[in-house]
């Protein structure tokens, strides 16, 4: 079993990165296909904050949808800091997709995809 991460940008990278490969092996599949592309037209040039909500570490990283994919940067480089949304993603929850991302990569409908969707 894996130790807990607790270390911020740690658990939302790998997160993108389960995210990221769950888009890539559904993105041809129904009903997800669909939802996807709706998505990619809701959040199209939205710039969205997201850190861990229950760890000390405030730091936080930005997130996009690209070309049906999940862009991730420093929140440094959000210039006067345009985001449109802040994501504050459950640290259990973050944790319990790492520790088991075959089961968020077949079954995407799992993940938390509220950040696309969400407003200021």
């Amino acid at each position: 079993m894996m130790p807990p991460i607790d270390d911020h940008e740690t658990l939302i990278t790998q997160y993108v990165a389960i995210c990221n490969e769950a888009l890539l092996r559904n993105v041809d599949q129904f009903p997800f296909m669909q939802i996807l592309d709706a998505a990619e037209k809701s959040a199209q040039g939205r710039i969205v904050e997201a850190r861990v909500a229950d760890i000390s570490c405030k730091k936080s990283v930005i997130l996009s949808l690209e070309n049906k994919r999940i862009e991730l940067k420093p929140h440094e480089s959000c210039k006067d800091c345009r985001c449109d949304y802040r994501w504050d993603i459950d640290f259990g929850y973050l944790q319990d997709v790492i520790k088991n991302p075959a089961g968020y990569i077949t079954n995407p409908a799992r993940l938390n995809w509220d950040w696309l969707y969400a407003s200021r």
